[in-house]
């Protein structure tokens, strides 16, 4: 695809906690896509929706909550995919 092909896009910087971009990372291993390519979704599905409990991937209601949880299992942060794996496929479809 040639440069007047491209769709427009625009690059940023954006600054997360360690415990989100740990999240975020592991989910797009999961999915096996890109970090930016999770970050677009779910940019773009929070300001385009009305989220509700149908919301089209489940696992970005998941990052809502990371680092406002406490308790849990104390090695969450190093082995994220372990539990994220399990509580996606717990999730009512």
């Amino acid at each position: 695809m040639s440069n007047t092909q491209k769709v427009s896009e625009v690059r940023t910087q954006v600054y997360f906690p360690r415990s989100t971009y740990r999240l975020v990372k592991k989910h797009a291993q999961i999915r096996n896509v890109s970090i930016a390519q999770v970050i677009r979704e779910a940019v773009a599905d929070k300001i385009t929706s009305k989220k509700t409990s149908t919301t089209k991937s489940k696992a970005y209601d998941l990052l809502k909550y990371a680092g406002s949880l406490s308790g849990g299992p104390k090695d969450f942060s190093e082995n994220p995919s372990n539990y994220l794996k399990k509580m996606y496929q717990e999730m009512p479809k």
